[in-house]
């Protein structure tokens, strides 16, 4: 068996696995393709199994896909699809928006990505600017991560002045602490 047939075997039993889950018909089937039969789908290489990716985006939303965006270059099993405001870009990610029916153009990208409109105009390649955008750390989760370091009562630039246990590695029994 060849390596393009093993993965075409590996993708169609994913999604038929979640298409399953989903009560929607087999990779095939009449019914199956709900949204690729009467969509445009600019920008969508002629793969069977990025085709696959978007239908079975549908039929987990229950045909709700306005402001969702679905990473083609993802696996059905991972799910890789979420609203617009919730999605994080890798270097290399082809990013499908059911509004726009087609990939995401890389300046698109990088204002996903909260990039300043100067990066848009700099004089980069698509490919730059769409790696500069897949590299970049998406706002709201920084915003997160530097939330979660600042209350964070183990780490040394805390915000909490309170008592904390510390554990002892001599006699491995619990002390207090008072935060300084």
């Amino acid at each position: 068996m060849r390596a393009d047939d093993a993965e075409d075997m590996q993708w169609r039993k994913e999604s038929n696995k979640m298409r399953d889950s989903l009560r929607a018909p087999p990779v095939g089937c009449k019914g199956a393709n709900p949204w690729t039969s009467m969509s445009k789908l600019r920008g969508v290489p002629p793969s069977p199994r990025m085709r696959d990716a978007i239908d079975v985006c549908y039929f987990s939303m229950g045909g709700d896909v306005k402001g969702m965006l679905l990473d083609l270059s993802q696996s059905v099993s991972r799910k890789a699809w979420a609203r617009q405001s919730s999605r994080a870009l890798a270097a290399r990610t082809l990013i499908y928006s059911f509004d726009l029916d087609g990939v995401l153009d890389p300046k698109t990208a990088a204002r996903l990505q909260g990039l300043p409109e100067t990066f848009l105009h700099a004089g980069l390649s698509d490919d730059q600017l769409r790696s500069l955008a897949g590299e970049a750390v998406f706002l709201p989760n920084l915003a997160t991560i530097l939330w979660a370091a600042f209350i964070d009562e183990a780490s040394p630039w805390s915000a909490c002045q309170h008592d904390r246990p510390v554990i002892d590695t001599d006699d491995h029994k619990h002390k207090k602490q008072r935060a300084t």
